[in-house]
Order: structure tokens, then C-alpha cells, then sequence
């Protein structure tokens, strides 16, 4: 019985690799992903110069073979910038998933384990969310407004 289980889950495993493998998109963004994780790993080993470094006679250089994407204000070179960056980006990015995978964990087991009581409040907020994104913007101004900043 174990064995079939075994093929059970190869099977499943191949199927998705199939469904994966014919949606060029997904694949492109599989891609993209994996070569940015690569490169966060691997900034401290690719990247030309230390990310807080200043060249403060090299501000605002175009790219070239010693600034592959050019400098910023202070000299520091924008490349290895970027690389420093998405590691930033990608610890971000699993945080934020991490913290709603636990939220829909918790609130799934709530609606689980109380049933139809739990259900609706549970989900009811949910899809009224997208709708209320265009209110952030009307708030954000006014608190800005109450804090006499300048930029928004």
C-alpha cells in the first residue's frame, strides 16, 4: 500500500510540473525568481563594490565598465545597491506571506472548528478589502495634511 501512495504523490508531482510547463507565464515568473533569489544569496560575492560605499568624486556617473547601472548623488554604486536591496526585498516579501498564511491559518481553523457561527464573520471583511483601497489615498493626504509634510 505504501507503494502506491508513492506513486500517488510522483504522479501528482508530475502533473503539476506538466500544468506548470505549458503556462509559459508562470515559467517566465518561476525564472525571474529564482534568478533574483539567486542573486540576493549571492550579492555579497557579485557585487563590485560594498553597498555603502561612497565615491564621492564619481556622483551621478552614467553605466559603464566600472558602474555597470551608473552611480546615485553620493557616489555609490547602483548595481551592487540593487543587489544589496533585494535581499531586503524578498525577507519583505516571505514576511508578509508568513503573516498571511497565519491569519488565513487561524481564521480557517476558527470557521472550522465553530461552523456556520464563525463563517461569516470570518469572511465577511474579506472581499470588501479591494474596494476600500481607494479610501487609503483620501487619508493618507489628510494625515499629511495634519502633519505639515511637504511631499506625499
Amino acid at each position: 500500500m505504501q507503494d502506491n501512495d508513492v506513486a500517488k504523490k510522483n504522479s501528482q508531482f508530475r502533473e503539476i510540473m506538466k500544468r506548470l510547463a505549458k503556462n509559459r507565464l508562470a515559467v517566465a515568473g518561476l525564472v525571474v525568481i529564482i534568478l533574483l533569489i539567486i542573486l540576493a544569496f549571492l550579492a555579497p560575492v557579485i557585487s563590485p563594490y560594498p553597498y555603502e560605499e561612497a565615491h564621492l568624486t564619481d556622483k551621478l556617473q552614467k553605466p559603464s565598465a566600472a558602474y555597470i547601472f551608473g552611480t546615485d548623488e553620493l557616489g555609490r554604486d547602483i548595481f551592487s545597491r540593487l543587489l544589496y536591496g533585494s535581499r531586503y526585498s524578498l525577507r519583505i516579501g516571505l514576511i508578509a506571506v508568513l503573516i498571511s498564511a497565519l491569519g488565513g491559518i487561524f481564521l480557517g481553523s476558527l470557521a472550522g472548528y465553530f461552523g456556520g457561527k464563525a463563517d461569516l464573520p470570518c469572511s465577511a471583511a474579506f472581499p470588501e478589502l479591494p474596494l476600500n483601497t481607494p479610501h487609503l489615498r483620501r487619508y493618507r493626504e489628510s494625515s499629511q495634511k495634519a502633519l505639515w509634510c511637504k511631499d506625499g
